[in-house]
C-alpha cells in the first residue's frame, strides 16, 4: 500500500488489517494497525517519520512510525477517502475524497480547510513543493492553485475534461497536467505558474 521514502517501512494490507513492517537495526519490527473500515489508500511523510492511511467509509489517522500506538490524529468524512498526501514539510496532508471534495488537514492545529476546489468532482490533487499551494483538477476541466493559508484561487489553468493527474515542478514554478483522449494518448500540458504565483 506504501513505503516509506528511506525504505525503512512498508504498510501492507494482510489478513483484514494493515501491517507495518519497518527496520529497527538489524531487524524487522512488524506492527498490526487496525482501522475503521477498509483502508483505501496510505502515504509516508517526506521524512518517513509519520504515515497517513485513509479508509472507504472516511476516515483518516495520522501516526508516528515510530509509536504508531500515538496517533497524531484522526478525522472522519462522509466519503470514502480516495487519497492521501503529505506536504513536503509534513504540517499538513491533502486529502482526496469521492465526490467533488479535497481538503487539507493541519496536523499542528488540527484543523481542516473547506473545500479546495470547483464544484465538480475533484479528479487530482498536489501540494506544492513549499507546502504553501494546493494543485486540484476537477472533472470539468480546470485545474486551479488554491492557497492552503487563504483557501482562496490564486491560479487558474483551463484544461482538457478528464484530467487525471497533476504535479509541481521541485521548484514549483511550473505546474503540469495530464489527461487522456479519445485515442487513450496522454496528453501532458505544462504551464508556467511562477508569475501568477509571486507571494501575494
Amino acid at each position: 500500500l506504501a513505503v516509506s521514502r528511506d525504505r525503512s517501512a512498508i504498510l501492507v494490507p494482510e489478513d483484514g488489517m494493515l501491517r507495518l513492517r519497518r527496520r529497527q537495526g538489524t531487524n524487522v519490527v512488524t506492527l498490526d494497525l487496525r482501522t475503521d473500515a477498509r483502508a483505501t489508500t496510505a502515504a509516508f511523510s517526506h521524512d518517513s517519520r509519520r504515515v497517513a492511511i485513509g479508509t472507504a467509509a472516511g476516515g483518516v489517522r495520522v501516526m508516528s512510525v515510530d509509536r504508531p500506538d500515538v496517533e497524531v490524529g484522526q478525522w472522519n468524512f462522509t466519503n470514502a477517502v480516495e487519497r492521501v498526501d503529505f506536504s513536503p514539510g509534513g504540517g499538513r496532508v491533502l486529502v482526496r475524497l469521492g465526490g467533488a471534495y479535497a481538503r487539507i488537514i493541519d496536523l499542528t492545529t488540527g484543523r481542516v480547510t473547506r473545500n479546495a476546489g470547483r464544484k465538480h468532482p475533484v479528479t487530482a490533487a498536489a501540494v506544492s513543493p513549499d507546502g504553501n499551494d494546493v494543485l486540484v483538477a476537477t472533472s470539468d476541466g480546470h485545474a486551479d492553485v488554491w492557497s492552503l493559508f487563504r483557501n482562496t484561487r490564486r491560479f487558474e489553468v483551463s484544461g482538457d475534461p478528464g484530467i487525471t493527474a497533476v504535479a509541481w515542478a521541485p521548484t514549483g514554478g511550473v505546474v503540469a497536467t495530464a489527461a487522456a483522449t479519445k485515442a487513450m494518448v496522454p496528453r501532458v500540458t505544462l504551464i508556467s505558474a511562477a508569475l501568477s504565483l509571486a507571494p501575494s
